[in-house]
């Protein structure tokens, strides 16, 4: 299924109402812009907006609607004093926050769904190629291109 962005006036236009191909099998990602536009903001984004928002079907059926953002992944290491401290592990790692739907109608986390499966989210970075891997991972399809929608 192609990624939609709820974007009421990309809906109008019939744009989500079908799955976008390219070439063959490549597909293009419509996410909506849902925070303030950057130009650099020095983190090493292309997104250009702090927080974008997708809709998709994962493989195994679960309709998703999850915000994309950037983070300094953290982790603790051992001093060698003996103490732990902090450093950061991955700078502008991509940030989910995602929702689905239960069997009950219940709101669930899909990030944590993804944690407690074993998902390594650490190879993902806020950029497009890494919004637009996350996505051909999650879903099965072979996403090549973002499109952005107000």
């Amino acid at each position: 299924m192609a990624v939609r962005a709820g974007c009421r006036r990309c809906a109008e236009d019939g744009r989500h109402n079908k799955k976008e191909r390219l070439n063959g099998e490549n597909m293009k990602a419509t996410l909506r812009k849902m925070g303030m536009d950057f130009i650099d903001n020095g983190n090493g984004s292309d997104v250009g907006n702090y927080r974008v928002r997708a809709e998709f079907t994962d493989k195994k059926g679960l309709r998703v609607i999850a915000d994309f953002g950037g983070y300094d992944r953290r982790e603790l290491y051992q001093r060698a004093n003996g103490k732990t401290a902090c450093r950061i592990a991955q700078k502008n790692a991509l940030h989910i926050n995602g929702t689905y739907r239960d069997e009950e109608g219940t709101g669930r986390d899909y990030a944590y769904r993804l944690r407690e499966n074993g998902f390594d989210f650490s190879k993902y970075s806020f950029t497009i190629s890494g919004i637009l891997a996350f996505l051909s991972d999650v879903t099965g399809e072979n996403y090549t291109e973002v499109e952005f929608c107000n």
